[in-house]
This record gives structure tokens, sequence and C-alpha cells, in this order.
């Protein structure tokens, strides 16, 4: 495994929701699992953001209007994108 706070580690932790929701490109998708089959940490942190989704899946919807949960939904898709961004363009130290 990497050390923690290693450019592997960044470029693992902005993927891991993107890796189980099935939105992460061929090739990132391959290196992700990649580091997966090499790290027990990495293995363990997937694991436990799957049971964290699951258990965000099992709360019902909020009674909103379908509008305020799409506004909600693209404000924080549009911020994680940005922050992703940054992350990945910042010189590795």
């Amino acid at each position: 495994m990497s050390d923690p706070g290693s450019p592997d580690d960044e470029w693992m932790d902005a993927r891991v929701e993107a890796y189980l929701d099935g939105r992460l490109p061929a090739d990132e998708r391959s290196r992700f699992e990649q580091h997966l089959e090499a790290s027990a940490h990495w293995r363990q942190q997937v694991h436990l953001a799957e049971r964290i989704q699951d258990e965000l899946n099992r709360w019902p919807e909020p009674d909103s209007p379908p509008s305020l949960l799409q506004g909600v939904r693209q404000a924080i898709e549009s911020n994680l994108d940005a922050t992703r961004q940054r992350r990945d363009s910042e010189p590795c130290a």
C-alpha cells in the first residue's frame, strides 16, 4: 500500500463513489480495480462506502417537489466535480 496521503490514495479517494455508482470510465475503473487487488486498505474503504450507501438508500425519499431535489442533486454533483478537477489538476508534492 502507498503511504497515507500519497497521490495514489488521493486519486482513489476521489473515485470511490463514482466506482460504486458505475460512473468511472473503463480506463479509470481498471486502474481503480488494480489498486483494490493490491490493497487491503482500499478494499476495506470500498466495503465501508458500500455499507454507507446501502444504509442511506434505505432512508425514505423526502416529500419535496421534484424540482427542489433535482436542484440540490445538481448543486452537489457540480461541487463534487469542481473539487475533483481541482484535486486532479494540483501538482503532486
